[in-house]
Parts: structure tokens; sequence; C-alpha cells
């Protein structure tokens, strides 16, 4: 399994983070920094981008 904290970090995930926000109880910038916490952070972010 890869790590989304390089794809975190450099900003390729931006856009799920604010869809998120949009959605959720958390800013952008309070997901980027839960999920890189998370011991499931892969599977959320896969959830997350999925059609």
């Amino acid at each position: 399994m890869e790590s989304v904290y390089p794809l975190l970090m450099d900003g390729t995930l931006d856009a799920v983070m604010a869809d998120k926000a949009a959605q959720g109880e958390k800013t952008a910038d309070e997901y980027r920094t839960y999920y890189p916490a998370s011991p499931r952070t892969a599977d959320i972010v896969a959830k997350m981008m999925a059609p």
C-alpha cells in the first residue's frame, strides 16, 4: 500500500480535501492534518476518490 502523505503534501489531493470539507464538519486544512495521522488513511482517501 502506498502512502498518501506525499500526495497530501504536494497538493495532489487539494480538490479531494476541499470536496470533503464541503460535505463534512472540518475545513480542508483540518482534513489535511487529520488524514496523515489516521491509521486507515489510504483506505479513506481511496473511498473519497472513487467515482
